[in-house]
């Protein structure tokens, strides 16, 4: 092969590298490809001539010296494992049933059943309650509210009505200003108010508010004038008494 073509081609190659940004790389390279066994051929001469190895050493070495490992095999009777399980049994009972006509409902004489409303006298039973005795058979007891009013026209003669039963028109059918719906818990005795009563003045709690009062509740004592639109007169109710009222049997209204 001609020279020029030798020379031309490593200009080629060297020219090709440089316009990719290589021929530092092929530089480092090319140095590494010298470098590298000169410096493993020396520091093989170096290391060459170190002291041996002495065989006490070598066979002192961890990696030398037979492993021995205890073996344990424990008990091999599973019946002899699981001996302390048996107390742990989730089939076995561990439990007696309690002895019939000795529960603790009978033994402390009162206990509650459930609760619902008697609808009498607008109040709210609280419960039937068991109370037990010689014999130990439970007794049901009625507890509901008893409701009297006077209710009349606001200028003229007050009407007394006891025992006022739930949706009762006050003060009678002809004028049915209010309708008695029932008590609340603080005894206090709740009522419907006609969409023919123009305004209500007085105590008690309107709801949902005072200029659009359409449930007016009032307690012992407290009374309120309506005017009734139908006949343009006012009419005035007044709780006079709320009372709780125990009972064996459930009162018919």
């Amino acid at each position: 092969m001609k020279p020029w073509k030798i020379q031309k081609f490593f200009g080629d190659i060297v020219y090709d590298l440089r316009s990719r940004g290589l021929l530092p790389v092929a530089v480092l390279l090319l140095v590494g490809m010298i470098a590298v066994p000169l410096l493993i051929s020396r520091s093989g001469s170096d290391t060459g001539g170190g002291p041996p190895v002495s065989a006490s050493a070598a066979e002192l070495a961890p990696e030398n010296q037979a492993a021995v490992l205890a073996y344990n095999p424990g008990v091999r009777n599973y019946k002899q494992r699981l001996d302390a399980l048996a107390s742990k049994d989730p089939f076995e009972q561990k439990f007696s049933a309690p002895a019939v006509g000795t529960t603790s409902l009978e033994q402390s004489g009162t206990g509650l059943e459930g609760s619902g409303d008697t609808g009498t006298g607008g109040g709210s039973d609280t419960g039937d309650v068991p109370t037990g005795g010689s014999t130990g058979k439970p007794k049901i007891r009625y507890f509901y509210y008893v409701t009297d009013v006077e209710v009349g026209e606001a200028d003229g003669e007050m009407k007394k009505k006891k025992a006022v039963d739930p949706f009762d028109y006050l003060p009678g059918e002809s004028a049915p200003v209010l309708v008695f719906l029932g008590n609340q818990p603080d005894k206090s005795a709740v009522f419907l108010i006609s969409k023919d009563v123009l305004s209500v003045e007085g105590a008690g709690s309107c709801f949902p508010s005072p200029e659009a009062c359409q449930l007016l509740a009032l307690k012992t004592g407290e009374n309120a004038d309506l005017v009734y639109g139908i006949d343009s007169k006012t009419y005035r109710i007044k709780v006079t008494s709320v009372k709780l009222r125990v009972s064996r049997k459930l009162p018919k209204r």
